[in-house]
């Protein structure tokens, strides 16, 4: 009977796994450097040897650590952030046109006889006109102010966008901070399944050699161990896959992996009542306030449509200069101030119809914030529900745990006595794995819960 024996693969993941929970000498616990762009780097440049993307270290990262890298990389983020710098600008714009203004314009035309005819029609002249004005709008029927307050809304509405779009970021580094959290723990959790099954293994050996056990006995663990060991190399890869989706979200250096620092345990309590939850949800959560902007925004953008056909006051004074240098007079010079107004009292109905653009968003936004509001509602009971749910799992998987170690241990005894048999410990064995790994789920599902809430909520830290 040839034995089964642990692969080269299975020893080098035991070996990943030891060196994932090295202590830190080993093993760097500073935060993951982040992506420093380079204004001289090609970022198209494509990569074209193994050693440019062969992984060279491993960094062990807390949950803190994770966020703060993803604030500072996350191309999101940035995006939302450049959404400001153009609202600030854009309301720059819409003051200027309550300051005021100076313009100049010159000219320096060249003019002659007609050329297809004899006859001169005019003279000659090289005129040159320059001139200076200064006007200052003093009645816009709104427009101004009003394009101003549309311009200001926007700009907290990207404020709150920038918000938004972090808190959602984050809520996905959490889940993939889990993910990682999870598939490590479960591989230790297996890793342990397999030493327990090779004990298993080598007890059944003692025993047929000892005339108190069959080869049964024997093949039986040999499974066991098999099975155990294909568990390790399936969590394994889980764990590789689940360590890359934490640095693509990061967005940082592909060359260095990056494993989980905190030990698996419940990360907090929830101690607000379900409609409390909802009530703060309502006051804190972006997506209410962007539609009670946005409608503020269509307001003031009827208001700008609905002055299009109201008369423009304004206040002007001019300068001009001017010399004609075909003639032997000097330069000759006036100015005049005044008041000027405009009406575009017949317009086709342009302005009405863009007032009526501007209160049909007025529309959309309310209707928006109806949707919202249910949906997040929804969002807050779901979390709230779940997060009860996994605190009794977690409760149930640490008796159900506690209760496998108690009988796995009397099976070994009961095995040892010769009173049991080598089907009652692999039973006990496999019934421990399973609980050790509800347990984990348990855990790690109540903390995604938590952490689903507060981002529900919008209230604390994850």
């Amino acid at each position: 009977m040839t034995i089964f024996k642990p692969s080269k693969t299975l020893g080098a993941i035991f070996l990943l796994t030891a060196s994932a929970a090295a202590p830190a000498s080993a093993q760097s616990n500073a935060p993951a450097p982040a992506r420093s762009p380079n204004q001289n780097q090609n970022l198209l440049q494509r990569q074209s040897k193994p050693s440019d993307v062969r992984i060279q270290s491993s960094r062990s990262l807390t949950l803190r650590q994770a966020l703060d890298l993803s604030e500072k990389n996350n191309r999101e983020i940035e995006a939302a952030r450049l959404q400001i710098d153009r609202s600030t600008a854009s309301i720059r714009e819409a003051q200027a046109a309550e300051s005021l203004t100076v313009t100049a314009d010159g000219s320096l035309t060249n003019s002659g006889a007609p050329l297809i005819s004899n006859n001169a029609l005019g003279n000659a002249g090289t005129p040159l006109r320059a001139g200076i004005e200064a006007g200052y709008a003093i009645s816009s029927a709104g427009r101004n102010s009003s394009r101003v307050k549309a311009a200001e809304g926007q700009l907290n509405f990207n404020r709150l966008e920038v918000d938004r779009v972090a808190r959602r970021v984050r809520s996905d580094v959490i889940t993939a901070y889990y993910d990682l959290q999870e598939a490590d723990e479960q591989l230790k959790i297996n890793i342990a399944a397999v030493r327990n099954s090779e004990r298993s293994l080598r007890d059944a050996r003692l025993q047929e050699q000892a005339g108190l056990g069959t080869k049964f006995d024997v093949i039986r663990a040999e499974v066991q161990k098999a099975t155990a060991e294909q568990d390790v190399t399936r969590i394994a890869s889980q764990q590789l896959n689940a360590r890359k989706r934490l640095a693509q979200i990061l967005n940082v250096t592909e060359n260095v992996e990056y494993t989980s620092a905190e030990e698996v345990v419940p990360r907090g309590t929830w101690d607000i009542s379900l409609e409390n939850s909802i009530i703060l949800a309502y006051g804190n959560r972006p997506e209410l306030k962007q539609a009670g902007v946005q409608r503020e925004i269509g307001v003031q953008q009827a208001n700008e449509a609905a002055a299009g056909d109201q008369p423009q006051i304004g206040l002007f004074a001019r300068y001009d200069l001017g010399k004609d240098f075909q003639q032997s007079a000097g330069f000759a010079d006036n100015y005049s101030v005044g008041a000027r107004v405009r009406w575009d009292f017949l317009d086709g109905g342009a302005a009405s119809s863009r007032a009526a653009q501007a209160r049909a968003t007025q529309s959309v936004a309310d209707t928006q914030y109806i949707t919202s509001r249910d949906q997040i509602r929804l969002q807050v009971e779901q979390a709230y529900n779940t997060l009860n749910s996994d605190q009794r799992n977690i409760i149930t998987a640490t008796g159900g745990l506690k209760q496998a170690e108690e009988s796995l241990r009397l099976a070994r005894l009961r095995f040892a006595a010769g009173v049991g048999t080598q089907t009652d410990v692999i039973s006990a064995e496999t019934e421990l794995t399973r609980a050790k790994s509800n347990r984990l789920r348990a855990v790690i599902g109540y903390n995604r819960s938590l952490s689903t809430l507060r981002n529900a909520v919008y209230a604390g830290n994850f």
